[in-house]
């Protein structure tokens, strides 16, 4: 039998045992408000995340109260039983373009995505529809044509006075709405696609804001006047607590560290350290010298030759004529040969006058053309020859020297 010294040593280890906490345990019950993406991963509340184009954004998912009442009530008007809101505050000072948020995208631990958009697009979805000859809205509530087209035309305008890209140099909200009920409570990732100019750039990772998350207790669902999906409720103790830092708050100047610092190592004594040297700077290399462009003389180009004209002679000037004296041409008579026996009484009469000298062939001074000679032969002829009185008439006869006379 055991004393009662040991039978009170046993029962004192028993209790130890089964009073002694589980150290696993501890790991799987750690508190869900941890937002450590490697822990129990992401939870509602505030994230930071850097665009491409220099600017931040700080990310507010689900929005602590409604952004803006007057978008709440043109809901409720529509007949759109769900929504829920985000924030998106940039800060585009450091930013090189104008910036908006496009979609913001969350995905839960089962793969499930939940997605926000820019309110200007999400509203359109917001219109009434044709169906059967009238207007229905997304609830199912049955619209005349004018109260349709109305209610239109307000989306509308809602969508063209939603808050767009963020100017360079400036700050400034974005709302984004999404047609769910709520997020989850816990999920893997979420990424903002930001809008650069007019198209979509890379979607970028949101991290926790500080070293801890602002997710609640499972079931976590911000009331209608908290950021929660209009409606939708839950009790008190469901609610998570705002956080500390407001979305309405400007984004800080400095980033805040993530976690502590860590120590620095301090050098290990057992080695000594070894002996320092001279400092050799480095060699200064001077900047190749680049000479100077040579710019070449301009090319001057030759003149147009000026083509070569031929002197044109002058015409000659013909020199006046003038006109003389017309001298008349010579005139030559014409001497008729004398008729047989007028030769021997024509020598006789040509003597008389003087202009012909026995046969000579020089005129006399009456006449300018030469004489022609004829060689008269004396024909023997009787008185009665009827031949000689009409040689004795005719003048121009010449008659030739005479047979034995001078």
């Amino acid at each position: 039998m055991l004393s009662a010294a040991a039978l009170t040593t046993t029962a004192v280890l028993c209790l130890s045992s089964c009073g002694a906490p589980d150290e696993t345990s501890g790991v799987h019950g750690a508190s869900p408000q941890s937002a450590s993406p490697t822990g129990t991963g992401l939870h509602p509340g505030v994230f930071k995340a850097e665009l491409p184009n220099g600017a931040s954004v700080r990310i507010t998912v689900p929005a602590r109260r409604v952004p803006d009442e007057r978008l709440e009530q043109l809901r409720r008007e529509a007949g759109v039983p769900r929504a829920t809101y985000a924030t998106v505050d940039i800060d585009n000072r450091s930013g090189r373009s104008p910036v908006s948020a496009s979609r913001l995208v969350l995905t839960a631990r089962d793969g499930a995505t939940y997605q926000l958009e820019h309110v200007s697009r999400a509203v359109k979805r917001w219109q009434p529809r044709a169906s059967g000859g009238g207007h229905v809205t997304p609830s199912g509530t049955t619209l005349d044509a004018e109260a349709a087209q109305t209610l239109r035309n307000r989306i509308c305008a809602t969508a063209r006075g939603a808050s767009g890209d963020i100017p360079v140099g400036e700050r400034g909200r974005n709302i984004l709405v999404g047609d769910v009920s709520g997020i989850p409570d816990s999920f893997a990732s979420l990424e903002l696609v930001p809008l650069i100019g007019d198209r979509e750039s890379a979607p970028v990772q949101g991290r926790p804001e500080g070293s801890t998350g602002t997710s609640g207790e499972p079931g976590h669902s911000d009331g209608p006047g908290e950021g929660g999906p209009p409606g939708g409720g839950g009790d008190e103790s469901s609610r998570a607590p705002a956080g500390d830092i407001p979305p309405e708050n400007p984004l800080p100047e400095d980033p805040q560290p993530t976690g502590p610092a860590s120590p620095a190592v301090p050098p290990d004594p057992a080695v000594p350290p070894g002996p320092v040297g001279p400092v050799v700077p480095d060699p200064v290399n001077p900047p190749p010298v680049v000479p100077d462009p040579i710019v070449p003389n301009p090319i001057v180009p030759d003149p147009d030759p000026v083509p070569t004209v031929p002197p044109v002679p002058e015409p000659p000037v013909p020199e006046p004529t003038v006109p003389g004296e017309a001298l008349p041409d010579p005139v030559v008579p014409t001497i008729d040969p004398p008729a047989p026996g007028v030769a021997a009484a024509a020598p006789e009469s040509r003597e008389k006058d003087g202009r012909v000298q026995h046969g000579s062939s020089v005129l006399g001074s009456a006449g300018t053309a030469p004489a022609v000679s004829c060689l008269v032969i004396p024909v023997p002829v009787s008185p009665s020859t009827p031949g000689l009185l009409a040689a004795a008439e005719v003048p121009d006869a010449v008659p030739g020297p005479a047979h034995g006379k001078t």
